[in-house]
């Protein structure tokens, strides 16, 4: 009797925990990508153009993620330590197709000890989606949607999205 009062009841009070921890990496993952410029191509300095005015064209959705660290390349010409690390990435594109999906991922990505995300997954996603309907529309180029999907050690699933302006 005992242990089908108790363990019903330690599996939901851990649960809170598991909720609050998802939604905290979920917010401050999406503040550290929404802090990013809105493309490669974006001026980060004087005289601030954006991509899409004199002449700067904004990156191809297909060439979105990790870009190369020789600019001389683009991906996929270059691979492993040629690659953008998340302490290198500038612009929001960057965090495109980030997956995480093991212990060591998350300990590796976040610095962290390898059982503080046991059994969570996370992946994250870029498209351009400039009228705002979710559909990836790239006519003009101006708004980027970021989702990332949280899954996890309880298979429960988080969702963020968030729209990065071409401002």
């Amino acid at each position: 009797i005992i242990t089908n009062l108790l363990a019903p009841q330690a599996r939901q009070s851990a649960d809170p925990l598991v909720q609050i921890r998802a939604t905290a990496l979920g917010q401050a993952l999406m503040n550290e990508i929404l802090a990013k410029s809105f493309d490669q191509q974006s001026q980060r300095g004087a005289p601030w153009l954006r991509c899409g005015e004199s002449g700067l064209v904004c990156t191809a959705q297909a060439n979105f993620g990790k870009d190369c660290l020789d600019d001389s390349k683009t991906a996929p010409a270059c691979t492993g330590s040629s690659l953008e690390t998340r302490s290198t990435f500038n612009d929001v594109d960057d965090y495109h197709n980030l997956t995480l999906n093991s212990d060591a991922d998350f300990a590796a990505f976040f610095d962290l000890p390898a059982d503080y995300y046991r059994g969570f997954s996370l992946i994250i996603t870029v498209q351009y989606d400039d009228n705002y309907d979710g559909t990836g529309q790239q006519t003009s180029k101006t708004a980027k949607l970021i989702t990332i999907k949280i899954s996890t050690s309880t298979n429960e699933e988080y969702g963020f999205s968030a729209y990065r302006g071409n401002y």
